[in-house]
């Protein structure tokens, strides 16, 4: 591999099958192109426990920062700081990180491996990992595929062949084998580790002879199995060191002296004796502060060769010295799990303890916790019920909104006690939003309601509500989530209790906006960020305050504050781990920039929400990020791309109804249909939309201008008044320039008035909306030059192909030089514009101040800071630049760089 182009290997085999051999070779090799190296196994990251906390192979792992806000991000923010981590490392020298069995890999250690392969995808990084065909769980299963899918090389290593097994064999002793020993190896099944066992077992007891110059049996009988070979070999250091390595077992593949001085109660230094000898033997050996089997199968034969009863007596005697000696709760509650029975609530409280202490910063692993102690609580144990709900929550926690939903559900048909039915339904309705489930939640808050509880105390009631507003608002039904909007406020204010105020003013904001009262959307969001700010309730952090506040001075047309308060909340959510947000802000950015003609960076803002939304399983903003992606596409004449979009928007509409961002999605469906020719069917799509949001004024009046053209196009004038009647009796609450211009325009269109019109463009010039303006400035020059104007409409003209040039529109491109040549105006001298696809001149502007502060040598994290952009946008941008400019990492950008810069 080039030491300036990254690499992703898969090695898969049975259990010896020579995996860890190649792994080790391409690891040398990597070593001697001078890459830095860092291996380790990933059994070695969680210590061959069931629930292993989240590592990595530089062992690299923060603790919880002193005052972090009780939100379950940190394991994400840790695996952020080790790709930063090694993102650092590999600007100083390129890098290998290799992990074998990743087969035993917690989630958090394999969530950590994808970002780095997503994230560092362009510098000189290889990261190699090996595991067994089995056990495979669900996040190995999406490492493989996201690796496979950029073109991760993955080796399948197959059984050896009976003539390789003897070439092994003769390797190993110098000598060819006979044929007795030849019928004993074809026994091995082609292992090479069973073949490298039984020839070392066999050498040790002399078993071996030579004669007429091949290795043949001295004896008549053999080990009949590998587990048996490894045994045989281990006793030869004596009972004592036989007996505490079976001890050690207990603690798994990794163990500390200390530790197994706790669990065996011999003293150190009587441990340490029996250590030194096993690792002359070759059977334990160093790994950094602990000591570790040489191989897992190691472990597993003399932890197998005890009875299950005795494994299991071992494991709760180990537990319980480890907490007598202080050892940590996770420590404790994973030993007292493997030797814990149904009904034994001792294990089950130190697993509940442990998981409360870890789900701050790895909810995967509270995830494993709270499972294991519900198969060890009696279900008829009422306690059984709230730690259902724990792990309900944990699973909404940690990027599985979807089943959390599905256990809080089924948690409460069996009606727990109130206190756990609170904390269900406040799970359940947290799972139906971050899978942007809106009509379920509504429907579920109503069964719930309307169940009219008495036990339901006003505060929860309050919430609830709120909750539902939002729902409300998200599917499209304003007006009813004004009505419970106001009501949650009402009983906020009545309770003087800030969360539910909070809430309820977090769903109004835009409630005002689909109504169309800009200037209330704006003060109920600013109302709802001046309480949070005041600090006084810190759990309402895991809300949205600055994201609601973005949104209404985007409403508003204030579009620079609008983008910094965006980029203040993402930084936020950032700094938090809150991961499953960062979408939410994308999204929002995304809509946003395509307002103010940045439709670069509203590609990319989308591109990255998508991307981040995958990672996390957070679904709530994906519509918004396609919709505006296929907009711009279809614009720019990308029809393939835009249908894919659209592909993945309509998806995920069918999958969970109605959801933010249809406005997007009904504009897009038209543009391309338009694009393709079909123009009945892009009126089809503009009219259903016009219909299905009837309660939306702030929708309709930003659809009415493409209505009204596609209708005129269409010839039915009768709609496009009606269409223009319906906006102009919006008008007295439209006080956003750009509402005005919406009204201004589709009346001009349909009346043919080029004063309209031309107030349009100035409308849409003062709130700062480049493309509409372009629109209305050609509107108002063709209809100008109908009216035989040419001189007056030259100029419009010119500012609307100008507009339609910076961004790259050329299907708008193409059609005012249609109309332009229609009105018989030239375009003059100015050569045509060309949009540059490749090279140094197709670059954006903050793609050139991403690889301008790329080859400086800073980091993403860097980056992003300097240009108040997430990390991850940075991460895009770059990928961006790397295509455009045809190279493949950032040594290769550095030198074309200086290249350029020579030129």
């Amino acid at each position: 591999m080039s030491a300036g182009k990254a690499g992703l290997g898969l090695i898969e085999g049975e259990p010896g099958i020579g995996k860890t051999r190649l792994a080790q070779a391409a690891l040398a090799a990597a070593a001697e192109a001078s890459f830095a190296v860092f291996s380790a196994r990933a059994d070695e990251l969680q210590r061959s426990r069931p629930f292993g906390v989240l590592a990595d192979a530089l062992r690299f792992v923060p603790e919880v920062p002193e005052g972090s806000v009780a939100v379950p991000g940190l394991e994400y923010r840790l695996v952020d700081q080790i790709v930063e981590r090694v993102e650092a490392l590999v600007l100083e020298r390129p890098v290998v990180v290799g992990l074998e069995d990743l087969q035993w890999a917690d989630p958090g250690t394999l969530v950590a491996l994808r970002a780095l392969g997503r994230r560092l995808a362009h510098l000189p990084l290889a990261l190699l990992g090996t595991f067994r065909p089995s056990p495979r769980s669900a996040e190995l299963e999406r490492l493989i595929e996201d690796w496979r899918a950029v073109g991760a090389l993955h080796l399948v290593l197959e059984r050896l062949e009976h003539a390789r097994v003897l070439e092994l064999a003769t390797e190993l002793i110098g000598v060819p084998v006979g044929p007795t020993l030849e019928q004993q190896l074809a026994k091995s099944a082609g292992t090479p580790l069973f073949v490298c066992e039984l020839i070392g077992a066999l050498v040790d007891d002399g078993a071996i002879e030579l004669s007429g110059g091949v290795a043949e049996l001295a004896g008549e009988s053999l080990p009949p199995s590998l587990r048996l070979t490894i045994l045989r070999r281990v006793g030869l250091l004596g009972d004592s060191a036989l007996s505490l390595l079976r001890i050690a077992s207990v603690l798994g593949t990794t163990f500390s002296i200390a530790d197994l001085s706790t669990v065996s109660g011999r003293p150190v230094a009587v441990v340490l004796d029996e250590l030194l000898e096993a690792r002359r033997a070759g059977v334990v050996e160093e790994a950094g502060a602990v000591l570790r089997f040489r191989h897992d199968l190691v472990r597993e034969a003399l932890y197998l060769d005890l009875p299950e009863s005795a494994r299991m007596a071992l494991h709760r005697e180990a537990g319980r010295s480890l907490a007598h000696a202080g050892a940590p709760k996770l420590q404790v509650a994973e030993q007292l799990s493997l030797g814990g029975s149904a009904g034994d609530r001792e294990t089950v409280g130190w697993l509940r303890d442990a998981a409360a202490d870890c789900v701050l910063r790895a909810p995967q692993t509270a995830v494993a916790l709270l499972e294991r102690a519900a198969t060890l609580t009696d279900p008829s144990d009422r306690a059984r019920d709230q730690l259902l709900a724990d792990l309900a929550d944990a699973l909404v926690w940690c990027g599985r909104p979807s089943e959390g939903q599905s256990l809080a559900a089924d948690l409460l048909a069996r009606g727990p006690a109130a206190g756990t039915r609170d904390q269900a339904r406040a799970t359940a309705v947290r799972g139906l939003w971050l899978d942007g489930r809106w009509q379920e939640l509504v429907e579920q808050v109503d069964r719930w309601l309307g169940a009219a509880e008495p036990q339901l105390a006003p505060h929860a009631r309050g919430r609830m509500l709120a909750d539902q507003a939002m729902a409300c608002v998200f599917g499209g039904d304003a007006a009813r989530a004004e009505q419970l909007g106001l009501e949650a406020l009402r009983i906020g204010e009545q309770l003087d209790d800030d969360g539910v105020v909070f809430q309820a003013l977090y769903a109004l904001g835009p409630v005002h906006n689909f109504r169309g009262r800009k200037h209330d959307e704006l003060a109920v969001a600013q109302r709802a960020l001046e309480i949070v700010e005041r600090g006084t309730n810190p759990d309402l952090v895991r809300f949205h305050p600055h994201f609601g506040a973005a949104m209404a001075l985007a409403g508003n047309d204030r579009h620079e504050q609008a983008e910094a308060m965006f980029k203040t909340g993402l930084r936020l959510r950032e700094d938090l781990g809150t991961v499953w947000d960062l979408p939410l802000y994308q999204a929002g950015l995304a809509d946003l920039h395509c307002q103010m003609g940045k439709w670069d960076e509203a590609l990319v803002e989308a591109e990255t929400g998508v991307e981040i939304a995958g990672e996390v399983g957070t679904r709530l903003a994906i519509v918004v990020c396609a919709g505006v992606a296929a907009w711009i596409r279809g614009h720019r004449d990308d029809l393939a791309e835009a249908e894919r979009l659209l592909a993945i928007a309509d998806s995920e509409i069918d999958r969970a109804g109605p959801q933010w961002g249809s406005y997007w999605v009904i504009l897009a469906t038209a543009q391309l249909a338009d694009g393709r020719g079909d123009q009945p069917r892009a009126h089809e799509v503009l009219c259903d939309g016009w219909t299905a949001n009837e309660h939306s004024v702030g929708l309709r009046t930003y659809l009415a201008p493409e209505l009204v053209r596609a209708a005129l196009a269409a010839g039915d004038t009768e709609l496009a008044r009606s269409v223009a009647d319906t906006v102009a009796s919006y008008a007295p609450g439209a006080n956003a320039a750009s509402a005005r211009g919406n009204t201004l325009l589709a009346r001009g269109l349909v009346d043919h008035d080029p004063q309209l019109l031309a107030q349009a463009a100035a409308a849409f010039r003062s709130g700062g909306s480049p493309y509409d303006l372009a629109i209305a400035c050609e509107a108002t020059a063709t209809t100008i030059a109908e009216h035989g104007d040419t001189l007056a409409a030259r100029p419009l003209f010119a500012e609307a192909l100008t507009t339609y040039e910076r961004l790259s529109a050329r299907r708008d491109i193409g059609r005012v030089l249609a109309a332009m040549r229609a009105a018989g105006i030239r375009r003059g001298s100015r050569a045509a514009h060309r949009q540059e696809l490749k090279g140094w001149e197709s670059l954006t502007a903050m793609e050139s101040d991403v690889v301008r502060l790329t080859v400086e040598g800073l980091t993403n994290r860097q980056i992003g800071e300097r240009l108040f952009i997430s990390r991850r946008t940075v991460q895009t941008h770059l990928s961006h630049a790397l295509t455009k400019l045809q190279v493949s990492s950032r040594v290769e950008l550095a030198a074309e760089a200086a290249r350029q810069a020579a030129v």
